[in-house]
């Protein structure tokens, strides 16, 4: 679409005809046509809404003062825009809705949390700053809204020495605004919540070959800067030395922020990326181009969100280079590494040791824990599989404040982890993104033995003593753990499919899910190896008729018929037969 021109909008034609005033702060409609609201008109608007029955965008359609540029989002979307798009289109021209059920949310105000509690200056610039961009309204003495309903305020560190001024939706549990919100639809659209992730960046990585540079350019604020719907206002009242505020912005801790910022950043990437290459998380604006074309892309986009209305973070902006941190993960394409970013590394050096001492660990601390973990198990692939006994432990627990004895077992995960970040100092190479298939790779095993084929080489053998009365997918677990352990030192950073006749394995393999403890340390010796070489492995079904191979070596030594059929194999060169050490049964980290 023309991105210089505009359509007539409900905004331009439609403003006076609800009575709202021209004073307040200078702001825009969805047009650009100057438009600025009192509280007044913010609170006569809400009265409005309610009395419809309806939301703003579908009765009374009363448009809300904006900085956004809806009608050049809509313009370059042109005949592009999809459904979903136009509907975003309205709410932001009208206001987005919570999605809140009616009957949630408290009408009495909450003590704040001690987190808000002790950081009173940052709370203060917040509350002032949100009062003079009108993404509040306030202080009231008394609410102007009779049934407004209150949530507590907190806070949490970032990264820089500021705080981030979270809104506690969720409490009190049971009856909060966030327990009224639907996890699974907004409104009538299924929410697929398709954030991209690290991998998004490696597959484009991996296109573009070393010495590519990367961009970023982010939001300033971003959930305040999409207004909410005017009827909603009586959800989203806040407390603070005995004064009321009522936001009429996205806030963070809102169940529906994150869906509503992603659907419309989705649309502004979709429109740069007809001229550049762009990623987007919420409000994190991500690309790489080949050099000669990353400055040209990334100040298309800076030009683009300009152009729209969108408040850019400029002094969080990275002109193209060849080193980014992008969704916490520092890639080098020059190394061609990828690595967590110094500051994280070192905060899980330090308090991971501290953490080991714990006899009882709270939900709270275990959720942190599994969060920058699973954060980190982004450059150190491996370590999938080194939360399940941590998850074991918070799945017990109800409450934040709840606590649990913290296992030995428990404190495996943590002690694997610590050694493994002090190992590879959280480093890693770019991964390829695309699998290498080892068609010639495959295991079996029988009652009696093992056996695993890789093109012309095997191996084949008697399970050790210990393993003798242990039921199948045991035995062909054990199969695969040793073929890995036996030949995968020479696949170092590769993406590798392997193929087992075994189901159970093979979801086990994949997903890393199982409530058979054995079989949960088979897994865990098998990622601990793959993390020493930096190499992924993935599973593939492969019926036992077409595994012929490996199941004659499983059974060469279980009779007399097989043991000749094996050794008419060997002899025609069919393959060469490998010597497997029976320690490669070993668990040898003790995980």
């Amino acid at each position: 679409g023309n991105l210089t021109s505009h359509l007539p909008t409900q905004a331009e034609v439609g403003q006076k005809s609800h009575g709202f005033s021209s004073r307040g702060s200078s702001c825009h409609s969805s047009s650009g046509k100057g438009v600025s609201w009192t509280t007044e008109d913010y609170i006569k608007a809400h009265h409005a809404v309610r009395q419809s029955g309806m939301f703003n965008f579908e009765g009374c359609k009363i448009p809300i003062p904006t900085a956004i540029r809806v009608d050049r989002i809509e313009s370059a979307l042109g005949s592009e825009a999809t459904p979903k798009e136009q509907k975003v289109l309205s709410l932001l021209r009208y206001g987005m809705p919570l999605n809140c059920e009616p009957g949630f949310g408290v009408q009495k105000p909450h003590k704040n949390h001690f987190s808000a509690i002790s950081y009173e200056k940052a709370m203060e610039d917040f509350l002032e700053s949100s009062v003079q961009t009108q993404a509040m309204l306030g202080p009231f003495e008394d609410a102007p809204i009779s049934e407004l309903c209150y949530s507590p305020l907190m806070s949490v560190p970032k990264e820089d020495t500021n705080r981030r001024v979270i809104v506690d939706f969720s409490y009190p549990a049971g009856r909060s605004v966030n327990d009224g919100i639907s996890k699974v639809s907004y409104l009538d659209l299924q929410i697929e919540f398709c954030l991209p992730s690290v991998q998004s960046m490696i597959n484009r990585l991996n296109d573009l070959g070393p010495g590519c540079l990367l961009y970023k350019r982010d939001l300033k604020g971003a959930f305040r800067q999409f207004n909410i719907d005017p009827g909603d206002y009586c959800l989203t009242g806040v407390f603070w030395k005995g004064k009321a505020y009522i936001d009429t912005r996205l806030a963070m801790g809102l169940r529906s922020s994150a869906y509503c910022c992603q659907s419309v950043t989705e649309m502004l990437a979709k429109i740069a990326g007809r001229r550049a290459h762009v990623l987007v998380y919420l409000d994190d604006f991500g690309g790489a181009e080949p050099a000669e074309r990353a400055l040209d892309s990334f100040n298309h986009l800076g030009w683009l969100l300009d152009y729209c209305g969108l408040e850019e973070s400029t002094e969080k902006a990275v002109a193209p280079a060849t080193e980014m941190n992008w969704l916490g993960v520092r890639f080098d394409t020059v190394e061609w590494s990828m690595a967590l970013k110094p500051g994280k590394l070192q905060e899980l050096l330090e308090w991971l040791p501290k953490l080991l001492k714990h006899t009882r660990v709270r939900k709270v601390l275990l959720q942190k824990v599994l969060g920058s973990l699973v954060w980190a198990s982004a450059v150190i692939r491996a370590g999938v599989v080194f939360f399940n006994r941590l998850l074991g432990l918070l799945r017990k627990l109800k409450r934040p404040s709840h606590s649990i004895h913290f296992s030995q077992e428990a404190k495996k995960d943590v002690l694997w982890w610590l050694d493994t970040l002090r190992e590879h100092k959280g480093k890693c190479a770019i991964p390829p993104s695309v699998w290498t298939p080892l068609v010639s790779f495959a295991t079996d095993a029988s009652l009696e033995g093992f056996g695993m084929v890789w093109g012309t080489r095997a191996l084949a053998g008697l399970f050790p003593i210990e393993f003798e009365d242990m039921d199948i997918n045991k035995k062909e677990m054990l199969s695969v753990m040793a073929a890995i352990k036996h030949w995968f030192s020479d696949l170092e950073n590769l993406k590798v499919t392997i193929f087992v006749d075994n189901q159970v394995c093979v979801a086990l393999l994949n997903y890393g899910i199982t409530r058979s403890p054995f079989l949960a340390s088979c897994l865990r010796e098998i990622q601990s190896y793959l993390a020493r070489y930096s190499i992924e492995l993935r599973a593939e079904y492969i019926p036992s008729k077409e595994n012929c191979l490996a199941d004659l070596c499983s059974r060469a030594f279980s009779s007399d018929k097989h043991f000749r059929n094996f050794n008419k194999m060997l002899k025609q060169g069919t393959f060469i037969l490998d010597i497997v050490h029976y320690e490669k049964f070993n668990f040898e980290n003790g995980l």
